[in-house]
Formats: C-alpha cells, sequence, structure tokens
C-alpha cells in the first residue's frame, strides 16, 4: 500500500505533520480531482489544495467543516467543503483519488466493506 504522508495527530495543526505532508506528497497537485472523506478540519484538504488540486473535503462535523472553511479563507484555499456525511455523499464527479486518513474504514459496516471491490476505475 502506497501511503500518502506519514502518521499525524489529526487533531493537532503543528507544523511536525504539515512538514512531513510538504515532503511527501507523491506528486499529487494540478490537474488532480482529490475526495478527501472525513476531511475533519481540512488538514491534508488544504495542504493538497496549495498544490492546486481540485480538492473535496467531505465531513460529519459541522465544527471541523466551519474550521476548514475558515483556515481555507483565510489562506486563499479553493477547497470545497460538504458538511455530510461521507457514506451518504453522492456525486456525479470523478476522482483521481478518494482518500480516508485516520483508519475511518473501520467505522463502515460489513456490506459497506464489500462496496469496495464494486467501485469503477477512474
Amino acid at each position: 500500500m502506497d501511503v500518502l504522508f506519514g502518521p499525524v495527530d489529526a487533531s493537532v495543526t503543528a507544523d511536525p505533520h504539515q512538514e512531513s505532508a510538504d515532503d511527501d506528497h507523491r506528486g499529487l497537485g494540478a490537474g488532480f480531482r482529490i475526495a478527501d472523506f472525513g476531511c475533519g478540519p481540512g488538514l491534508y484538504s488544504g495542504k493538497l489544495s496549495e498544490r492546486e488540486a481540485a480538492v473535496v473535503g467531505i465531513d460529519f462535523s459541522t465544527r471541523s467543516i466551519l474550521h476548514a472553511q475558515a483556515v481555507a479563507a483565510r489562506e486563499g484555499l479553493s477547497v470545497r467543503y460538504v458538511n455530510q456525511d461521507y457514506l451518504e455523499f453522492d456525486t456525479d464527479e470523478r476522482f483521481d483519488l478518494v482518500m480516508m486518513i485516520m483508519c475511518d474504514y473501520c467505522a463502515l459496516s460489513p456490506s459497506q466493506k464489500n462496496l469496495k471491490g464494486t467501485l469503477p476505475n477512474s
């Protein structure tokens, strides 16, 4: 498995995790369309947007989305944040990368986990 960034504590916005993201971005940037499921306060969404990727961050926490939107506005980032449970997210958009940081996969039911193998290639 290819890991985008090293381990971080997503509850903080300290420099160590940001430096890790800066150092190890796997070339993701301009032209990439990325969905960040469970984006929280936008730590990764923001870093990818700084690289000119088209990013959609989805999270059910209103507080996290409001924080992420405020940071994006302050930093002049063009991330689109959606305040919604990613399990209910429905879009016709296509993404080059759908990411879920912090092992949220364990929140899925067995039938939802089975969907993983049925998604079409983009």
